[in-house]
């Protein structure tokens, strides 16, 4: 495995196949992640990333990968449905031991140069994974550890509004953290929790973690 010399940490989360009791209810089933980087360093300089996946909840279990080489401009994909295929010349890359079924967790990718990277979240069929006729899917961007902050503010949650909940998801960047979260409804009310995230590893959570109500929310979205 090749040594990384400047080594910079990009946080992602990938491989949410099933819900478990330890998180918040995503609505339906099926569930998947998988991520897209890409090299972008200065220069035309060739690198390396290598992946190290954290199971969520309570296991210790960690998986790590190989050391892969990208050359500049290129992309490497990890997808659940895919198999990798980066030994014969394919974009896909894997872990040294695949993510057992039902794995949810996070994922820290070190690089050796600058890299910009993209998950997706979905539940449609996707090889093996996904549901027969499922349809959603979101995508958002890898966070570097270095642009990892100790206060996050978010516009927008909903639950259960017009059967609409929003769920967040946080991730602990390289140190374990203890996290205050606190909804502020527009009806005045204001509902908090604490949690603690071991270093690395990510939780998921939604406004029914910290009591906001699920019903009889009204239908004025200025005082409900």
């Amino acid at each position: 495995m090749k040594r990384f010399l400047g080594v910079t940490a990009i946080v992602l989360l990938v491989g949410l196949l099933t819900v478990t009791s330890v998180f918040a209810d995503l609505p339906g089933s099926g569930w998947w992640s998988s991520l897209y980087v890409q090299n972008l360093a200065t220069g035309s300089v060739d690198g390396t990333i290598q992946m190290t996946a954290h199971a969520g909840g309570a296991s210790s279990d960690v998986y790590g990968s190989e050391s892969y080489s990208f050359d500049f401009g290129q992309a490497l994909a990890y997808d659940p449905g895919v198999a990798a295929n980066y030994d014969v010349g394919g974009a896909y890359i894997g872990f040294d031991s695949s993510l057992p079924s039902g794995f949810e967790g996070s994922v820290v990718i070190s690089a050796s140069v600058p890299v910009a990277s993209v998950s997706e979240i979905a539940n449609y069929q996707n090889g093996s994974v996904g549901t027969v006729g499922g349809t959603a899917c979101a995508r958002y961007q890898g966070i570097s550890q270095a642009m990892a902050s100790t206060e996050l503010m978010m516009p927008k949650v909903k639950s259960n509004y017009y059967n609409h909940t929003t769920t967040f998801y946080i991730q602990a960047a390289g140190a374990d953290s203890d996290v205050v979260y606190t909804f502020r409804m527009n009806d005045g009310s204001t509902y908090s929790d604490t949690i603690s995230i071991e270093a690395n590893k990510m939780y998921m959570l939604d406004p029914v973690s910290a009591g906001v109500p699920t019903s009889n929310c009204g239908a004025l979205p200025d005082t409900s």
